[in-house]
């Protein structure tokens, strides 16, 4: 009986034996695996022009964000006001800069101004047409994605568009429902007598309450979002995480320079702020980029035990991306 009849034989393999193998997990690589695909990642993000391809995803993302944002207003407006969803979102916006998040609030409060409660037709329509809209984003970063998977788009237009569409209502069905429990928390909390130190730590949940649904959503896209077979979902773990490390610390960073460093008031003069967002929109998408390369240099070095030793020219390169299903 060979061991892919019996996944479950290589739950209990050491991550030391492994010659001829692949590893069930990402945790069962070895250091010296993970060391190599940490080596490769800098020539895969250079080889596949990740920072350019990101500078047209986040072109694509600024069109798609103002339709993002009411989209996600109307779904968390269901449920709570609206305003209560608006002062959530600017506790996020600290991440921004001040010039870019001063244009995201600006939208979220007219947003907020504007809405109406309700399911009526024009409502329905309206989300519709935001979500077709912001979909356009989504579908940006699909083809970002395939390039670093390293596949080729083979699904027709239909196909695509019904993928991208379902990627963007989800994402921004998790975005509201994110905002939605971190409403319900603290103002359930606030029948509770809570001290500082309490106070502190139910902060500290709802920020890590957030981080997680961030590498959910990451993970979903890295395995809906391309172009080949359903990855296992441990399998983009790895990615995930560092996205999302990544993205809140080049969102520090970034905001640091812009603020204290940055001479972009002087230079743009009005459209400072549009074009300090489009600069964080890139930064957001170099890193999402940056994730699934890394995916995909684990996939590689993992598919180097099953290559035979005299095939050097097959290691980095693979024709399918992260193990499947079955």
């Amino acid at each position: 009986m060979t061991t892919t009849s019996r996944p479950f034989l290589r739950r209990t393999r050491s991550p030391r034996d492994m010659t001829g193998t692949r590893a069930y997990g990402p945790r069962n690589l070895p250091l010296k695996a993970w060391l190599r695909a940490f080596w490769r990642l800098p020539g895969r993000v250079a080889e596949d022009r990740i920072t350019l391809i990101a500078a047209g995803v986040a072109f694509y993302g600024l069109l798609s964000l103002f339709p993002a944002i009411t989209a996600m207003m109307a779904v968390a407006g269901l449920l709570f006001d609206p305003n209560a969803v608006t002062e959530e979102l600017q506790s996020v916006a600290q991440l921004m800069p001040e010039n870019a998040a001063t244009i995201v609030m600006d939208q979220a409060r007219g947003v907020a101004g504007s809405h109406e409660k309700g399911l009526g037709l024009a409502a329905i329509l309206g989300f519709a047409l935001a979500i077709w809209s912001a979909s356009r984003g989504v579908g940006s970063l699909m083809q970002g994605i395939n390039v670093a998977f390293d596949k080729r788009e083979s699904r027709g237009f239909i196909r695509q568009t019904f993928a991208q569409l379902l990627l963007t209502v989800v994402l921004v069905l998790g975005v509201a429902m994110g905002f939605a429990a971190t409403i319900v928390i603290p103002t359930a909390m606030k029948f509770v007598p809570l001290g500082d130190t309490e106070q502190r730590i139910i902060d500290a949940l709802r920020w890590g309450a957030m981080l997680g649904l961030s590498v959910v959503g990451v993970m979903i896209l890295y395995r809906y979002a391309p172009d080949r077979d359903r990855a296992r979902w441990r399998w983009l773990v790895p990615g995930a995480v560092l996205a999302t490390v990544l993205w809140v610390i080049g969102c520090v960073g970034f905001s640091l320079y812009v603020e204290n460093f940055g001479n972009y008031q002087q230079t743009f003069g009005t459209l400072t702020g549009v074009v300090v967002l489009l600069l964080w929109l890139w930064l957001s998408a170099t890193v999402l980029l940056v994730g699934a390369e890394l995916n995909a240099a684990l996939d590689a070095v993992n598919r180097e035990a099953d290559l035979p030793p005299d095939a050097p020219e097959q290691r980095e390169k693979s024709p399918e991306a992260i193990p499947t299903d079955s």
